[in-house]
């Protein structure tokens, strides 16, 4: 079928990123075990928080031994696990999406307390996000059309408090071009500096021959 046909020299890439988000239970929650002292979700989620079911068929999480039904597979949006516990651990996620892409393993610590003050009563929530990328080389042409129905949405200020931001992002980007372009810059004039001086040798070498000559 011609909408199964190779784009031939075309990539697309679509961002999204992967975390949690946890607060200490409140009376609204019920956990099953008393013990319990945190309601966490664990996700899969579009960069600005959008569906992204037109590019993810599935995606599973490998939680803790401990609890029922450790391995949880989502097969729709959205792509999240909420339970609640008292302890960190990590969490195995693995993504797979409509198009014949490799398969996403990815790991992902559950953090229940704050980094600053662990012993901290606080309520605020505990917000741990991942960015990564779904490279699409030479997608199918019902892929192409799909993903082009679906463009990155433009920044959204409710996402300004995850520990990840497009706008974080690109300071990171554009800090990192800067040390390359200075590094780029110093080799070129050590090898300038190298260049001169292996000229004056040269230079030097000629005279002296000439005047043995």
């Amino acid at each position: 079928m011609s909408g199964n046909k190779r784009m031939k020299g075309v990539m697309v890439v679509r961002p999204f990123i992967y975390g949690s988000h946890s607060a200490q239970v409140t009376k609204r929650d019920t956990p099953a075990d008393p013990s319990h002292t945190h309601k966490w979700t664990v996700y899969v989620r579009g960069l600005h928080n959008e569906d992204i079911s037109y590019m993810i068929k599935k995606v599973q999480f490998k939680l803790h031994d401990s609890f029922a039904s450790p391995v949880r597979i989502i097969e729709s949006h959205p792509f999240e696990v909420t339970e609640t516990g008292w302890g960190e651990f990590e969490i195995e996620i693995q993504i797979t999406f409509h198009e014949n892409l490799k398969q996403f393993t990815l790991y992902h610590f559950l953090a229940l307390y704050h980094k600053d003050n662990p012993d901290s009563q606080s309520k605020k929530a505990v917000i741990a996000e991942s960015y990564d990328e779904a490279i699409f080389n030479e997608p199918t042409e019902d892929m192409f059309k799909t993903l082009e129905k679906h463009p990155v949405p433009p920044a959204s200020k409710k996402n300004t408090n995850a520990m990840f931001t497009p706008q974080a992002e690109q300071e990171e980007l554009r800090k990192i071009a800067e040390t390359q372009k200075k590094v780029l810059d110093e080799i070129d004039r050590y090898r300038a500096l190298i260049q001169a001086e292996q000229q004056r040798q040269k230079a030097k070498h000629e005279a002296v021959k000439m005047e043995t000559d």
